[in-house]
């Protein structure tokens, strides 16, 4: 990444409307979002990503997160310092989610929501955008604009990172629920042959995260 694109991903990111890791408001979907490391067999990172922990041992992230992984290689998520296998059990191509198995990996989880928002509700993304910039994970709020037809769409800052992370509301009892996981990223050109990010993110909908759940 050059770095002039690697400046202007870092301050859309950081001067959008965000909650960083000292707002205690934003903690119970904080501790169920979580990084996940890719490695080959010598231990070289070859990507990141997120995922959200939705039973013990159980995690959803995108699919194209986990493909990125060798037959040799390791894929990790990373939690208070600590690091934890994972391993692939199911894969939804068409729909682009994974469901990881992630032994002695435990609750808090994430609670799926039963609908979804309504138009325009106010919505949080979480995730470990451009990790190795930023070096922590971030909260983006925004709004929940419907869908695409196949996808869903927030209007939340996100970066390469996300992919794999979460897209939660609040209900009418009080409570942050899990509704989308970022599989896409609005890109457009910029430059010469580079792209620009913008506020605008594509979740695989609930619909295909209780589909994997229930078959997994």
């Amino acid at each position: 990444m050059k770095a002039p694109l690697t400046a202007i991903l870092a301050f859309l990111l950081l001067f959008s409307p965000s909650i960083f890791a000292t707002d205690p408001v934003y903690q119970s979907i904080r501790q169920v979002v979580h990084k996940i490391v890719i490695e080959d067999s010598f231990g070289t990172l070859l990507g990141t990503g997120s995922g959200v922990i939705v039973k013990d041992s159980v995690v959803v992230t995108a699919n194209h997160v986990a493909t990125v992984l060798p037959e040799q290689g390791k894929m990790y998520v990373e939690f208070n310092d600590q690091r934890f296998e994972a391993l692939i059990v199911k894969q939804d191509w068409d729909n682009d989610l994974a469901l990881l198995n992630v032994k002695y990996l435990h609750c808090p989880c994430a609670k799926v929501a039963s609908t979804l928002p309504q138009i325009d509700r106010p919505v949080y993304t979480v995730g470990f955008p451009m990790f190795q910039f930023i070096k922590t994970q971030m909260v983006t709020l925004g709004n929940y604009q419907g869908d695409s037809g196949e996808k869903l769409i927030v209007s939340s800052p996100v970066a390469p990172g996300n992919s794999g992370g979460g897209s939660f509301y609040k209900n009418s009892r009080g409570t942050y629920v899990l509704f989308g996981i970022v599989t896409d990223i609005i890109m457009l050109p910029f430059g010469y042959g580079g792209t620009l990010i913008t506020h605008t993110v594509m979740a695989a909908p609930l619909k295909h995260i209780k589909a994997l759940l229930s078959d997994g």
